[in-house]
């Protein structure tokens, strides 16, 4: 509870947190099954042990963590439900385990709504961020009349910024287009102490129906995520350019968690590189070393062996240099797998072995 902690949402002194799951009917009854204990070595860490009855081997569970407030507290956005940043196959956004059958079985570690501590934007640091959304696709969009906007969906960036939840979403950021293109782009100023990850969509304030909110179709669930690109544990790339949006209402594209860019001083390369990732085989991590020679977006991709794109690791300006790039494979299955460096005037693919 450490990030929720330090944005001001969570106060390990007076607050506590639940499980809720399949488990414990989504409530609090039963204490014994959804109040967790905290470590009396760090406030910020809480655990519980639940009995598994009457469970089918395999079978996935699902569950949420909760804030309950306590007395003087300030009530957490969303009622206390967490809506995971990080990626699950569940509409709720809901974390997944697989009872295993085993006499004692660990849950993944994890951080409330699944911020790490090293996305922290620290107090006194100011990151810029760019979104922009063709809006051709969108049905009913009149560009003579009607104002496209940014929409945070998560209930953690309504407690960080002390906007009412649920409410009528606000219109965080409103976007327009300078160059008469139907590609609308505004950017987000982003004030520390906060955190870079966002989950999100746009809609539009249709004037011709008493600005009415339009927003793209789908849940919570269905929206899109997108980082801030990192150096290093809170650090950040400023001003940074989101990869563009088209608007839809269907599937959404959802980054995979923050990779660290990390420049390797030494000479300027000559030519465009992509070097094999070391060590392979890995579990899970691996280092991706790559050159450019002038300067422009790079994007670094994953993708399996029937040649589907499973994560995006790197989409963003470069100015001319070698980069290492440490990629974390935890959320994929052993097997082989191919990464791919795209550039203006360059492409190259490496094949790399995953094995857990």
């Amino acid at each position: 509870m450490s990030v929720a902690n330090e944005l001001g949402v969570f106060n390990p002194s007076v607050d506590s947190v639940q499980v809720r799951g399949g488990f414990n009917g989504w409530g609090d009854t039963d204490p014994a099954r959804s109040l967790m204990n905290q470590d009396p070595g760090d406030p910020n860490i809480w655990f519980l042990d639940i009995p598994m009855v009457q469970l089918v081997l395999n079978d996935t569970l699902i569950y949420k963590y909760f804030i309950k407030n306590g007395s003087g507290s300030t009530p957490y956005s969303n009622t206390g439900w967490e809506v995971a940043i990080v990626p699950t196959p569940f509409g709720n956004r809901d974390r997944p385990i697989e009872f295993m059958g085993e006499p004692n079985q660990a849950a993944e570690y994890a951080y409330f709504e699944g911020i790490n501590t090293d996305w922290v934007i620290p107090s006194g640091t100011t990151v810029e961020a760019t979104f922009s959304v063709d809006m051709t696709p969108a049905t009913g969009f009149d560009p003579a009349a009607d104002t496209v906007v940014w929409i945070p969906r998560q209930p953690f960036y309504y407690a960080v910024h002390n906007i009412p939840w649920p409410g009528d979403y606000p219109r965080v950021l409103v976007l327009t287009d300078g160059n008469s293109d139907m590609v609308y782009e505004g950017t987000l100023t982003i004030e520390g102490p906060d955190f870079n990850g966002f989950l999100y969509n746009y809609g539009y304030v249709d004037v011709s129906a008493t600005n009415t909110l339009v927003q793209e179709g789908g849940s919570q669930a269905e929206c899109r995520v997108r980082y801030v690109a990192q150096t290093g544990p809170r650090a950040f790339v400023s001003p940074y350019t989101m990869p563009a949006d088209v608007w839809t209402d269907g599937e959404k594209p959802e980054e995979g968690t923050p990779t660290s860019v990390e420049e390797i001083s030494g000479a300027i390369p000559n030519k465009y590189s992509l070097e094999q990732n070391y060590p392979n085989p890995f579990n899970p991590t691996t280092t991706i070393r790559f050159s450019i020679p002038e300067a422009g977006r790079v994007s670094l991709s994953i993708y399996n062996l029937l040649g589907e794109k499973v994560e995006e690791i790197l989409n963003q300006e470069l100015v001319t240099n070698t980069y290492e790039i440490t990629y974390d494979a935890s959320n994929l299955s052993s097997g082989v797998y191919f990464y791919t460096i795209k550039t203006a005037n360059f492409i190259s693919t490496k094949k790399m072995l995953l094995m857990k």
